[in-house]
């Protein structure tokens, strides 16, 4: 028909319409073959969208009473926004009026291949050129789903959706079969989307293009006029921004080089392995190691056992037992465990003697914690936080070997017996290396069977060995060194072994969060389940989305609401659920509720989390258990939730930055360390299949794209590597993989070598630590002094000369003044712990990380080392600035140090 003529028809059908009597419509996410099961009285099939979406037309009274019977059935219907009941028998009166307007129309056979609504199959000229067909067009069901079908039949297919929004979209996408969705393209924006329609509708056009539709440029660009237009020039400066790298840095580019990315998502998996390796001498001298050793000393005897071997050696011992607080026992002493007081006072008596401890061997984490007050987390995590704060904060630079035993920890025969919350020690043994330069913490796992005496030769030869592995253990008295092992994993499009079900019903805690949503969306695409989010924040009654959408106060709300409703377009149902992971009563009665409307749960995926920030210096118990809780207590709670429920699986979103660590992550590396210990536990105590994954960063959404960090914390080789993503879409195909792989608890997902990256870390901490310690010079190509709010003061004593000079070294500027801040220069809480190091180790002093936070200047840490030292003020530079700008300068220096604490040492949820 021609256009005049089909503008008249579409008037006269919508008055036609308009004076039916009115009625509602339902949108049901059910198939058809059901739907019409429930089709009585008053009630029509209006349309087939999907294999298991439909909408049904009738009288208000009909609708109301469907819903209801729908309810009780577990199945939830939603209202869509009509008058009327359209395609229904309600619309009856219309038909035969409209049939009598079309034949004034002329009719001709179509000139482009089009799919019938009516009858879902292709339009002939013999029926569209029949009135009465356009009578059928308001009264009968649309098929749409049968129009998808015949057009998914058809080889290499471009869909492209014309009108507002992804609804017809959605549509195609469900009927599609998993892993052969065609290419779908929208050519506006949603009602609710705040976009350009200029800007979508170019870039639906390019998209086309990019799939290879041939598009008409000359028509295209028939309305402008094209000229060129030439650019000015760029004034250039000529300065030059570059670090002269040393042979280390040579090493470390060529190693990063050879960490390139795979391609294929079957080859980014890894599984935690382990390789046997020769025994340590037993004949090491510890004395080589240190002269004076410090030993947390367990209650079963281990410790004990090592002070005689090591007294035996001519070395000095100081036992550290477990107690009620501060206080001289025997030949060491007592601390409280959960007291970071009882540490600062330890350190002082200890680490400042004249004799000063070189090594440390941390046993505490051997013992059962049922004895003592305080349980395992405070006897590991803790207490080498407290421990390591009360180093910094005394200023100890000589360097210090730490080794922490546990029994429990490690999975290497299979038949160990897993203690999860004693693998939190991992945070700080596999982060205090990189924030402390002169520690060298490692990790060594013994059995619990041997003797005391047989641990603790175990432990003193692997202590006094300078072997370069971080991570050990003992069984059976053979020495293990962790590895990661690649496994390929296969495409799970059509896998018989996935543990995922059609229809199934799957819980997802952070299910608010990108990731949870992530998987929600790609469960509710191929499996068309149930699901239930649950989430922290509080989301508006349903009955309210609408007009929460239209007003986006909260764009995070809105943004969740809009991804709901998504996966409700794709055939999910969709349960919510307000509770905090870490709430038991409030998991229970959502599970409780969960099981009474769709009456099982197949699957749980733990997505909740609070990302880590800040160094351990800064570190506070309030802050960590901030990030410890999702995934301490509230995997605990679920694992009691499902104890006695069957499931297919349950997965814990682990991340790789409990394999590597990472500057800022200690509570962060420990809290997923303990999701990966914990994976084997519930395995082998439940019989239900547990999966730790740890996931490499994602670039589309996540923690790592929502967490900030500092610059050069960003910069460093281990970062460069985390940087190295995953999209979405492969996150959520990884994810398909390891549901229909093996039995593995633990699976590190990475398009990197996991080893590689492993043997990068040891290599790093092998050179810093073999790296020759005095004063650096001037950068050899440093920055220029950039713009402050001091005025450049050149240093005239020889203490600010050193200062300066160290400065330059760590913050790569060629000019250091003596009233310079700190963090103006770009310096960060990470950079002032190696600073006050470096200060340490060069002069020969021992002050404290926190006085550079109290001044911030080369000047003001120049007076406090003339203090210490006795040396007076050497030059009339030192005395230049009067009482009332040294206070100046202080308020100014505490209100930069708070900035930098608010910006660095915190997280975002």
């Amino acid at each position: 028909m021609s256009l005049e003529a089909a503008l008249h028809l579409v008037a006269l059908r919508g008055r036609l319409m308009e004076g039916m009597p009115e009625g509602a419509m339902l949108a049901v996410p059910q198939p058809e073959a059901r739907v019409r099961g429930w089709l009585t009285g008053d009630l029509w099939l209006a349309a087939s969208n999907s294999p298991s979406l439909c909408v049904v037309s009738g009288t208000h009274a009909a609708i109301a009473d469907l819903e209801r019977r729908l309810a009780s059935e577990g199945v939830e219907g939603r209202r869509l926004h009509t008058s009327h009941a359209f395609h229904s028998g309600l619309m009856d009166g219309a038909v035969e009026a409209f049939v009598e307007g079309v034949r004034a129309v002329r009719l001709s056979e179509p000139a482009i291949p089009y799919l019938s609504n009516v009858t879902g199959g292709w339009a002939t000229a013999a029926l569209v050129t029949d009135p009465s067909y356009w009578g059928r067009h308001i009264r009968d069901t649309v098929r749409f789903a049968d129009n998808v079908a015949a057009l998914l039949a058809e080889p290499e297919s471009l869909f492209i959706e014309v009108g507002p929004g992804t609804a017809l979209s959605t549509f195609v996408r469900q009927q599609a079969r998993p892993g052969e969705t065609p290419p779908i393209v929208g050519s506006m924006r949603h009602p609710q989307e705040d976009a350009d329609d200029l800007a979508v509708t170019l870039g639906a056009l390019g998209r086309i293009w990019t799939l290879g539709v041939s598009v008409d440029w000359p028509r295209f660009a028939e309305d402008e006029r094209r000229r060129r237009v030439p650019l000015p020039g760029y004034a250039f400066e000529r300065t030059r921004h570059w670090v002269e790298p040393d042979k280390a840095d040579v090493n470390k580019a060529r190693r990063a080089h050879a960490m390139v990315q795979r391609d294929d998502v079957g080859d980014w998996f890894y599984v935690p392995s382990w390789r046997r390796t020769a025994l340590p001498s037993a004949t090491v001298d510890p004395r080589a190691l240190a002269e004076a050793w410090v030993i947390f000393a367990d209650r079963g005897g281990v410790g004990d056992a090592l002070a005689a071997r090591l007294a035996r050696a001519g070395v000095d011992v100081t036992l550290v037992r477990i107690g009620a607080g501060f206080a001289a026992a025997g030949s060491g002493y007592s601390v409280d465990p959960t007291a970071a007081n009882d540490y600062i006072a330890l350190v002082s008596q200890v680490f400042k003697s004249a004799k000063r401890p070189g090594a440390v061997v941390h046993l505490w984490s051997l013992d059962d914690p049922a004895p003592v007050v305080a349980g395992a987390r405070d006897l590991g995590f803790y207490s080498l936080l407290y421990l390591s704060q009360a180093l910094g904060a005394a200023g100890i630079s000589s360097p210090l070997a730490l080794t922490v035993v546990t029994s429990g920890v490690c999975d290497v025969t299979g038949e160990e017996a897993i203690v999860p919350q004693r693998a939190l020690v991992l945070g700080p043994t596999r982060v205090m290396g990189l924030e402390y330069p002169t520690m060298t913490p490692r990790h060594v796992d013994v059995e619990a069977g041997p003797s005391p005496d047989a641990v603790a030769a175990q432990v003193l030869a692997e202590a006094a060995t300078k072997a370069p592995e971080l991570e050990v253990s003992y069984r059976l008295g053979r020495r293990w060194v962790q590895t990661f092992e690649p496994v390929r994993l296969e495409s799970a499009v059509g896998a018989s072994t996935s543990r995922l079900r059609d229809g199934g019903t799957y819980l997802i805690t952070g299910g608010f969060g990108g990731i949870g949503l992530v998987l929600a969306e790609y469960l509710a695409r191929t499996r068309r389940c149930n699901l239930i989010l649950t989430g922290r924040r509080a989301l508006p009654v349903r009955a309210a989305w609408t007009a929460t959408l239209a007003a986006n106060d909260d764009p995070g709300v809105s943004r969740i609401l809009r991804a709901i409703e998504g996966l409700e377009a794709e055939g999910a149902q969709v349960m919510v659920g307000q509770a905090d992971v870490t709430d038991e009563a409030r998991m229970r009665a959502v599970v409780d509720e969960a099981y009474g409307r769709f009456g099982r749960i197949d699957g749980v995926v733990h997505a909740a989390g609070v990302a880590g920030g800040g160094v351990m210096q800064l570190k506070t118990a309030e802050a960590a258990e901030r990030v410890l809780a999702p995934k301490v207590a509230g995997t605990e709670i679920l694992g009691r939730l499902f104890a006695e429920r069957r499931l297919d699986f349950m997965v814990l979103c682990s991340s790789l930055t409990s394999v590597l660590g990472g500057v800022g992550q200690v509570d962060y590396c420990a809290a997923n360390a303990y999701l990966d210990a914990y994976a084997r536990w519930y395995t082998m105590t439940t019989g239900t299949y547990t999966l730790a994954v740890n996931w490499t960063a994602w670039q589309e959404v996540g923690m790592a794209v929502d967490t900030d960090m500092p610059d050069s914390a960003k910069s460093t080789l281990r970062e460069r590597m985390l940087a190295v993503g995953v999209t979405n879409q492969e996150g959520a195909d990884a994810f398909a993989r390891m549901l229909a792989g093996g039995p593995e608890t633990q699976i590190a997902v990475s398009p990197v070598d996991v080893q590689l990256m492993l043997d990068s870390l040891v290599e790093e901490r092998a050179t810093e630590a073999a790296a020759p310690g005095g004063a650096a010079g001037p950068a050899a190509a440093g920055h220029t002094r950039p713009d402050l709010s001091s005025a450049f003061v050149e240093p005239r004593t020889e203490i600010e000369r050193q200062l300066c000079a160290i400065w330059r070294d760590l913050l790569g500027i060629q000019e250091i003044g003596i009233n310079d801040s700190f963090f103006e220069l770009g310096g960060h809480s990470l950079l002032a712990v190696r600073t006050m190091a470096r200060i340490n180790e060069v002069l020969g002093t021992e002050v404290p990380v926190a006085k550079l936070y109290e001044g911030l200047t080369v000047g003001f840490l120049a007076q406090v080392i003339d203090r210490k030292s006795g040396a007076g003020g050497g030059d009339e530079a030192s005395a230049t600035d009067d009482a009332d700008a040294r206070e100046r300068r202080r308020e100014k220096a505490r209100r930069q140090k708070e900035h930098q604490q608010r910006r660095l040492a915190t997280s975002k949820r």
